[in-house]
């Protein structure tokens, strides 16, 4: 006899299985049907890769023998359970090494009604911003769940400024009003690498013309962070 394949009970790797016992009939009385030992039904079966196999044994009194076999699949349909983490991240400060990505794995908590399987992340590094991560796991029966996290790498350096002008003095001689200064704007790198801009606060720029008196020339250079 071939039982209709069962599926695992809710969240055991197996299943109790029940079928109606054989019994035996002989034309001389006294025979018996022998189930295996520590097997009956209801008793609880693992997930199998090969069907089970249950004999029972006829016997009667003269020894003559007849075999009863029962077949059956216990089949595995629980997806495993998977939970990622998010997490958050801060950018080398280095801009020197503004091209290099932090290496990170992404944490999981994983389980499964039967032992074995694995998880796998589709990203292992990871820039400035937010990053999508989909992490998947497998049990041994195939199934599969699928979960999505993020990364995020925040940046927290300011650029680094150089090439800032030094204090300038103009002169003015008779009759002059204003004089022109002329300067070199300063530059930043970042650890983002980003293409830095520095700006004037005040709205000065170079080839201004300045009258008497002390004026102040600042430079901000910002990142897409806010850092500035």
């Amino acid at each position: 006899v071939t039982l209709t394949p069962h599926v695992n009970d809710p969240d055991k790797c197996g299943s109790t299985m029940k079928w109606e016992v054989p019994s035996a009939a002989d034309n001389c009385p006294g025979a018996t049907a022998i189930a295996p030992p520590a097997v009956h039904t209801g008793h609880f079966f693992p997930v199998n890769a090969a069907p089970h196999v249950v004999q029972y044994e006829a016997i009667d009194t003269s020894l003559n023998k007849k075999i009863c076999t029962i077949k059956f699949d216990v089949k595995d349909i629980t997806k495993p359970k998977l939970n990622c983490k998010s997490a958050s991240l801060e950018l080398p400060t280095s801009a020197a090494n503004c091209k290099a990505k932090l290496k990170h794995d992404v944490q999981c908590d994983y389980s499964d009604n039967c032992q074995g399987g694995a998880y796998t992340c589709n990203h292992h590094e990871f820039g400035p911003g937010t990053t999508n991560v989909t992490c998947t796991a497998t049990d041994l029966a195939g199934l599969r769940t699928v979960v999505q996290t993020s990364v995020t790498v925040k940046d927290t350096k300011s650029p680094e400024v150089r090439n800032c002008p030094s204090n300038i003095v103009k002169t003015l001689v008779d009759g002059q009003k204003t004089e022109i200064a002329v300067w070199t704007p300063p530059v930043a790198d970042d650890n983002s690498c980003e293409d830095i801009k520095c700006n004037e606060i005040h709205g000065y720029k170079p080839g201004d013309s300045f009258a008497a008196g002390d004026h102040t020339i600042s430079y901000s250079c910002s990142d897409s962070s806010g850092n500035s």
